[in-house]
């Protein structure tokens, strides 16, 4: 805890900006409800998130609600519920000091926190969350995964193929009840050779006048 050595306020706002993190948590405190105080033996308590408080002093007084987030930087804690409007329609958490709230439940999952409270009481009882049970799913694993979509692929192909081989087979037999067997058109026809006719051979007009 920050100790004020000092009784300036100028050096006491300067231990509270250099302070380090363990010292602004001992800080951000506030005192325990009459039920906890006798229950635990204590005062007071430092603030944990978890934590229902309780306010007891300004505008939100009366309200009740759980601590969703602390500002260790501000020294402020932000209650769930304590909400002011925007003029855009939007709402926006509420800082509100420590010294504002009284602790109404604690919690208690935190070890440390225990330890602290078994200084002055010998027992500290953890109230036990509610374990919802869901219903098993049996997983298949990744073997068994493969396994069954390689006996999918092999059992789609093999019905491809013989949907396949049978089309071709009735294909087949439809061709042949079309077309006739003809040996005599499947002989194979001689085509005619024609014999190129000789060339006259160039006469000279001396071969003329002689008769040739």
């Amino acid at each position: 805890m920050i100790v004020m050595m000092s009784t300036k306020p100028n050096v006491q706002r300067r231990d509270d900006h250099q302070a380090d993190l363990s010292q602004r948590r001992d800080v951000l405190a506030a005192h325990l409800s009459k039920e906890l105080r006798k229950q635990y033996k204590r005062r007071s308590m430092s603030l944990r998130k978890g934590d229902e408080v309780k306010i007891i002093r300004g505008e939100h007084f009366g309200k009740v609600g759980e601590i969703v987030d602390i500002d260790l930087k501000k020294y402020m804690i932000f209650v769930n519920g304590v909400t002011i409007k925007r003029t855009v329609g939007t709402e926006k958490q509420v800082a509100i000091e420590p010294s504002n709230v009284v602790i109404t439940s604690m919690k208690l999952d935190d070890n440390m926190r225990q330890r602290i409270l078994l200084r002055k009481v010998k027992e500290v009882v953890v109230p036990k969350k509610e374990v919802k049970v869901e219903p098993k799913v049996e997983a298949k694993t990744e073997i068994a995964v493969a396994s069954d979509a390689k006996a999918e692929h092999d059992h789609s192909s093999h019905a491809g193929h013989d949907h396949a081989g049978h089309d071709h087979a009735s294909h087949d037999h439809a061709g042949h009840d079309h077309v006739a067997h003809d040996p005599a058109k499947s002989e194979k026809k001689e085509h005619p050779t024609y014999a190129k006719p000789a060339k006259k051979k160039a006469t000279t007009s001396a071969q003329k006048e002689k008769g040739y």
